[in-house]
């Protein structure tokens, strides 16, 4: 399992994070407006969690290794 940690700044110098798992992205999350942060909202990011937990520990049941690779980019690579 290979987890991709891609950290950038926005333009007002907030912070984005993105983390993919095997090359898919499974959680993103940058600035959200304080309206927004509910977990039914802006912070919904946080129901994936658990899954992404079990996904790693049933890949380490399996002998599976755990590559995490973290990474800083700018705000343009971020988005893509």
């Amino acid at each position: 399992m290979k987890i991709k940690v891609i950290n950038a700044k926005d333009g007002d110098d907030i912070p984005m994070l993105r983390i993919e798992v095997d090359n898919k992205e499974r959680v993103e999350v940058g600035h959200i407006e304080p309206e927004d942060a509910f977990l039914f909202r802006g912070l919904n990011f946080v129901y994936s969690i658990p899954t992404l937990m079990r996904e790693a520990y049933e890949a380490a049941k399996k002998g599976e290794g755990l590559e995490i690779e973290e990474v800083d980019v700018e705000e343009e690579e971020f988005w893509g």
